[in-house]
């Protein structure tokens, strides 16, 4: 939606005012005839502020000043509430100076006991045991204790956009497949060709090749003492396809299915059950004091929780741009995913396990409906036989 008003650069911070100085903001006033004097402007820092109502033109830009008077310190948040005749217009988050954090380096560290037998490798260390099948380079991971975190994975994932059906819904050209299962299709007919492990003092090393129908080539994974793992992927597509998403699949036991996540967001302020805030927590269902209602009846819950068998629609929207996600139990065990913003998260229900998808690459899957703008983006049209699709995935454990 276009708005009135318009802050420069939202998501840039804020320069850090000297003492005694305001906090300035560059804003845009695109109303036609209103100045926005006519509108209030409620502020708040560090839960102090007020209502200003700046002297800006129609059609013109300005500055806005703020005098907070409490202190300021990198990394706060001014918020910003335009309010016209009562009525909401737009709503700011704005971070003030640059967050002084030094974001700590998270990598596979400290030496694990690697043994084998015929059917698999055994990777030990003071936290985890991690096995994999021999066969068919499948992982499993539990904890000292026995628990089971990880159960099955990595697989590779190149989701074919087909068709527009999961927009618009009409038509569907493969009556045979379930829609909802062709949302979460892996690439088919795996076989290993060849699986190597060595010990280092970060960790073991797993290198997996193989070839599914859609691509051929490897995984190389690298598993720490610290409970860090590693998985990079790099494959050669065997055939032209239309992607939506290009990624890997990993599974953990059905009663990891609490989804936390932060990250990169397009706008500085959502609604908070907005599917794309910046940082939330869900469950995959609603509540049981909301019940499932009678066909053609208005539910008592908004759209964000309707549901399938995967889940609500909050569960398992794509959270794009993604500094790190986790998937835990009741008792905070689980997986993160640590990443720099460049990756996607899906998460959903299958059956007794939880999957989740980490992808490096993404298109909304709107089909003919934004054609034009799609083919702008890369693999947006067709991704030639030979290409290559790569990536690294950061995830660490908790017991």
């Amino acid at each position: 939606a276009y708005s009135p008003v318009k802050i420069i650069n939202e998501n840039i911070p804020l320069k850090m005012p000297v003492k005694n100085e305001p906090v300035k903001v560059n804003i845009e006033n695109r109303y036609d005839f209103t100045n926005l004097n006519e509108t209030d402007v409620y502020w708040n820092i560090n839960g102090r502020g007020g209502v200003i109502n700046p002297d800006i033109e129609p059609q013109s830009k300005g500055i806005m000043t703020f005098f907070p008077d409490v202190d300021i310190v990198p990394g706060d948040t001014l918020k910003l509430e335009f309010l016209r005749n009562g009525m909401m217009v737009d709503k700011y988050n704005l971070i003030i100076g640059e967050r002084n954090r030094k974001e700590k380096v998270i990598k596979p560290s400290g030496k694990v006991k690697l043994e084998e037998n015929v059917n698999e490798y055994l990777i030990s260390g003071s936290k985890y045991l991690m096995t994999v099948n021999k066969k068919t380079g499948e992982i499993n991971i539990n904890s000292c204790k026995g628990k089971e975190i990880i159960s099955s994975g990595p697989e590779l994932m190149i989701l074919e956009d087909k068709n527009e059906i999961h927009s618009s819904g009409y038509p569907w050209p493969k009556p045979d497949v379930p829609p909802l299962e062709e949302l979460n299709e892996r690439c088919k007919n795996w076989q290993l060709t060849e699986i190597t492990a060595s010990s280092k003092k970060d960790g073991a090393k797993i290198i997996i090749e193989g070839r599914y129908e859609e691509a051929t080539g490897q995984f190389i994974l690298v598993f720490g003492d610290n409970g860090v793992l590693n998985i990079e992927y790099s494959f050669v597509t065997n055939k032209d396809m239309h992607p939506r998403q290009i990624g890997i699949v990993l599974f953990t036991p059905r009663k990891f299915d609490e989804l936390s996540w932060e990250r990169n967001s397009m706008w500085s302020s959502y609604p908070d059950n907005h599917i794309g805030r910046p940082k939330g927590t869900v469950k995959p269902y609603r509540p049981s004091y909301m019940p499932d209602v009678l066909r053609r009846t208005e539910p008592p819950w908004p759209w964000e929780m309707d549901s399938n068998k995967m889940g609500t629609n909050d569960f398992r929207a794509t959270r794009t741009n993604i500094i790190k996600a986790s998937l835990l139990d009741s008792e905070g065990s689980g997986i993160t995913v640590n990443s720099d913003g460049s990756q996607q998260i899906r998460a959903f229900i299958h059956d007794k396990e939880t999957g989740i998808i980490i992808s490096d690459f993404y298109i909304p899957g709107l089909g003919s409906f934004m054609g034009e703008e799609l083919r702008l983006q890369e693999f947006s049209d067709i991704l030639p036989s030979g290409s290559i699709v790569k990536g690294l995935i950061k995830l660490s454990l908790k017991k």
